[in-house]
């Protein structure tokens, strides 16, 4: 992730919503949404709409059927693990979560078991850094200020970090990773607030989806694949993994509350039509990873479940492009799919506006 891209996300976790008026106009209910993990003052209260009640519905079905015939993963990378973190309870989750990924994807789509993964889990720059070096991996961190934050997939997505410092204690734009935070103890989930666990429980999921998708496309990069998609992707595999790995503890309208509605405040920052969001440009302030997530969701809920998804994950025709490749599987074109995707997405805007 990008250094902007990080820090929309952890500038914005405290933000209360605060909005005029009532939702009467709109069709739909209020839902509460209790955190499963970490600390929280009330259950979260949101006005669900309609096709959205729906769409969570439909993905709560797809999620079900996801987990039947589940087998272990071939493909589960190389790890190489700080010392003094094998006790860590924030790395067995993001492991817990990661290992669900892999079964489901693997499910899905055989496996993708001579792409080469190497996963490193550090609290310290020198740590991470150094097993970069062994691994040959020598990434441009300048946008993050030379350091890795917390979330990376770098050197052709074949190596994977998680850097736990940066999800345990980074919360605002301007705060430094410092060798006192490295060393500061880390807590118990529970005692954490619920959207800091969040944002740690999906951070390395979505790096093994960026990897598995660099796999199924045989490491090129689509050019013509929009930015809201990529990360969009990338959120939603770590989010299916999230909830299928803590099923009994919640449920995906929980997640989908708790993560796409009420994770950041978008409705002010994010506003512009799906397809400003194809590119990373200065401007678009990282709105592609919270309008990629529930235009994604859609695609999935409405269009084909999670098979549809993997068969464009794989398809890779260098032909046709991203944009074929699209139609071949949907049916429809990209910008055709982007205007269902303002709508649906502009009445969750009104609800999160209104009160």
């Amino acid at each position: 992730m990008r250094r902007a891209v990080i820090f929309l996300m952890v500038g914005l976790l405290a933000q209360v919503l605060v909005v005029p008026s009532r939702a009467s106009a709109l069709s739909g209910r209020y839902v509460l949404a209790t955190p499963f993990l970490g600390t929280y003052k009330r259950p979260v209260r949101a006005f669900l709409t309609t096709k959205e009640l729906d769409v969570v519905t439909r993905m709560s079905s797809h999620l079900r059927l996801s987990q039947r015939g589940l087998k272990p993963a071939v493909n589960r990378g190389t790890w190489h693990i700080e010392p003094g973190l094998e006790r860590s309870e924030h790395l067995s989750m993001q492991r817990q979560v990661v290992r669900n990924l892999q079964q489901v994807l693997e499910k899905f789509n055989g496996t993708f078991a001579s792409w080469q993964i190497d996963v490193i889990i550090g609290r310290t720059q020198s740590y991470i850094k150094s097993q970069m070096a062994s691994l040959g991996c020598a990434p441009d961190l300048s946008q993050t200020g030379n350091e890795i934050l917390m979330g990376a997939a770098v050197c052709g997505r074949h190596v994977l970090v998680s850097n736990l410092t940066g999800f345990l204690f980074l919360t605002a734009p301007d705060q430094p990773l410092t060798s006192v935070l490295e060393a500061r103890a880390e807590p118990r989930a529970n005692s954490m607030p619920y959207l800091l666990e969040i944002r740690s429980l999906e951070g390395l999921a979505h790096e093994w989806a960026h990897s598995y998708r660099a796999a199924g496309q045989q490491g090129r990069v689509l050019v013509e694949e929009p930015a809201w998609v990529k990360e969009g992707l990338a959120s939603m595999w770590a989010s299916i993994s999230v909830v299928n790995t803590f099923q009994s503890r919640m449920t995906y309208r929980d997640w989908h509350i708790l993560r796409l509605r009420k994770f950041v405040h978008w409705v002010d920052q994010c506003n512009k039509p799906l397809r400003e969001y194809r590119s990373v440009i200065q401007g678009t302030n990282g709105c592609e990873y919270f309008m990629g997530p529930l235009a994604i969701e859609l695609l999935i809920a409405r269009h084909g479940g999670l098979q549809n998804v993997v068969e464009v994950f794989h398809l890779h025709d260098s032909a046709q492009g991203f944009p074929g490749d699209f139609v071949q599987v949907y049916g429809m074109t990209i910008e055709e799919f982007e205007h269902e995707a303002d709508l649906y997405i502009a009445q969750i805007r009104k609800a999160e506006l209104t009160k």
